[in-house]
């Protein structure tokens, strides 16, 4: 499975980036690998800061998505 993860904040890239790397960990203890974790610029408004992360996994018959 992939999830496509989007955060924003108002405040700071910084603030965004520290709630994107808790969503990241949170992923990892799932057994998630993460492919990409980038800020990128937001187009319709650039006061907004975005950061984005994209997570893989592949999942087999009888699994499951607890922590590990």
């Amino acid at each position: 499975s992939t999830f496509d993860v989007n955060v924003y904040s108002n405040n700071s890239l910084t603030e965004a980036k520290n709630i994107a790397t808790v969503v990241r960990n949170a992923f990892k203890e799932c057994g998630y690998r993460c492919k990409v974790f980038e800020p990128l610029d937001n187009a319709l408004d650039p006061n907004i800061k975005r950061y984005v992360g994209r997570f893989t996994r592949a999942i087999g018959d009888g699994d499951t998505l607890n922590n590990q």
